[in-house]
């Protein structure tokens, strides 16, 4: 127990150290400040009554807001670049004759387990304060509370759903979303982190298995997700519904499977680091 508690902290160490984390926060917070400046730009001149709220004016809400950035972040950026905080940390030890020594020290579970729980948690948290430091920018420039004429003069979908209901077009979580937006754009951040933290568990398996590219490693989650959105439908399909928020307007999502994919997922990532584990897998080679 103590030496796994040892290597946890010793690759947290490592992973805090490197400079790869900042190099992705850099990246998504550029990429998102794009988004921001588009929805900035889209209400220049007006007067303070016709601002959305920054709940709605968020990001996240890239369909009203009519900010396709935020769909570079999603489908391009954000699984790849929170991945590479931590997550092919086997790969590259292995590749800099590392590993060994570093199991020697320790077991080799307690070190797997260690990069597995270190890239999850570097992931997730990369993706989910890149989300919030996003929310906290739109606060700077829009009202807490939207005004009674909010969109009143703009002919965008945004404005047919707040002339309509708060919650117009949100087929999955309306009542979160039309009682506390605030409380929604939280949620959908920590959506959004979970699967960045899934498919960095993803790539640990990836290098468990298969030592021939770090872009394998890396890029293949974010490849099978996308592919994948071109061939199933939209109840189950991750990237299309879900992480590209589709639901917000209706794209056949259900709340079962906004719970049960992520959940599979893990599962299934869990049980296949564990499965190269029991059968004495040669993982460092």
């Amino acid at each position: 127990m103590d030496a796994g508690k040892g290597m946890l902290k010793a690759q947290s160490h490592r992973a805090f150290r490197s400079k790869n984390w900042r190099y992705a926060l850099l990246i998504f917070v550029a990429v998102l400040s794009l988004a921001f400046i588009q929805t900035c730009l889209g209400f220049w001149g007006h007067d303070v009554a016709e601002l959305p709220s920054a709940a709605y004016a968020w990001v996240g809400n890239h369909g009203a807001m009519q900010t396709p950035v935020f769909g570079l972040f999603v489908y391009f950026l954000m699984i790849p670049c929170s991945s590479a905080a931590f997550a092919d940390r086997l790969y590259l030890d292995v590749r800099q004759k590392q590993a060994n020594a570093i199991v020697s020290r320790a077991s080799l579970r307690a070190y797997v387990a260690s990069i597995a729980a270190i890239a999850f948690a570097f992931a997730f948290l990369l993706t989910f304060l890149a989300l919030v430091i996003s929310q906290l920018m739109t606060l700077a420039a829009f009202p807490l509370v939207a005004g009674q004429d909010s969109f009143a003069e703009f002919n965008t979908p945004a404005s047919y759903e707040a002339a309509v209901a708060p919650a117009a077009g949100v087929d999955l979580l309306a009542s979160l979303a039309a009682n506390n937006r605030y409380a929604f754009n939280l949620l959908i951040a920590f959506y959004e982190a979970l699967w960045s933290g899934i498919a960095a568990l993803v790539s640990v398996t990836i290098s468990l298995y298969s030592k021939r590219s770090r872009i394998l490693v890396l890029g293949l989650p974010t490849l099978l997700l996308l592919v994948s959105s071109n061939f199933l439908p939209s109840e189950v399909n991750v990237m299309a519904t879900y992480l590209g928020l589709s639901f917000v307007w209706g794209g056949g999502a259900t709340l079962f499977w906004f719970i049960a994919l992520p959940a599979f997922a893990l599962f299934f990532a869990v049980a296949a680091i564990a499965a190269a584990l029991l059968t004495k897998r040669d993982v460092l080679l």
